[in-house]
């Protein structure tokens, strides 16, 4: 249970230990069938073809978690956390959507240094995965920056920098900085990928080559 618990929470732990109680009265008891409701949902997730399973897991049981903080009583945790899961499918599928958006935007305006990362169907593997690893603010910038038509980027960008209160010029710089480790996470996400194929299973990706304060 003790890898799970250091997993999950992103809250505090006097919220966690009320959707302990909400699962049962006995601690024990209520940290088994937390590891088989968890368990369940990345079953879930999986089987929906989601990327990141167990992270989508653990976002449908903070939302619970929320939930119980704020007073919703809840008397049938496993059916109420299955509607949950729904729900943080479709938002998933739509993060998706729109990051297959970007990613096409991404590969088609990339300028000759980035060529070779972005020609081959594995290189848009890593930049999703390289999305995905990205803190959601960052990546709702850069998914967000390069959303729209030709004709309706500038606006768009414009208005994008209006409500993050940067000037044009700050939020192109911003969106650069982002855009430079993208290409770097990716490049080692395809170094990554051509070791495994030629020595074997490497080691996976680290997310810490995004930089999270851009």
């Amino acid at each position: 249970m003790a890898n799970s618990l250091k997993r999950l929470w992103t809250l505090n732990q006097d919220a966690f230990e009320q959707l302990l109680r909400v699962l049962d009265v006995e601690r024990e008891s209520a940290g088994r069938k937390y590891e088989d409701l968890r368990h369940v949902l990345v079953r879930f997730f999986e089987c929906r073809g989601t990327a990141f399973p167990e992270e989508l897991a653990d976002e449908t049981l903070d939302r619970i978690a929320r939930k119980i903080v704020a007073g919703e009583q809840i008397r049938d945790v496993n059916h109420y956390s299955l509607g949950v899961a729904r729900l943080v499918v479709l938002e998933a599928f739509k993060r998706k959507e729109k990051a297959e958006r970007t990613i096409n935007e991404f590969s088609r305006t990339s300028g000759p240094t980035t060529e070779d990362i972005v020609e081959i169907e594995k290189a848009e593997g890593c930049l999703r995965r390289c999305l995905d690893r990205l803190p959601r603010e960052n990546r709702e910038l850069v998914m967000d920056y390069y959303q729209g038509s030709e004709g309706g980027k500038a606006s768009g960008r414009k208005s994008l920098a209006v409500r993050l209160g940067l000037t044009s010029g700050n939020l192109r710089m911003r969106v650069l900085r982002l855009r430079k480790n993208l290409e770097e996470c990716v490049k080692k996400c395809l170094e990554v990928r051509q070791k495994s194929v030629t020595n074997g299973p490497a080691t996976p990706l680290k997310g810490g080559v995004i930089d999270s304060t851009a």
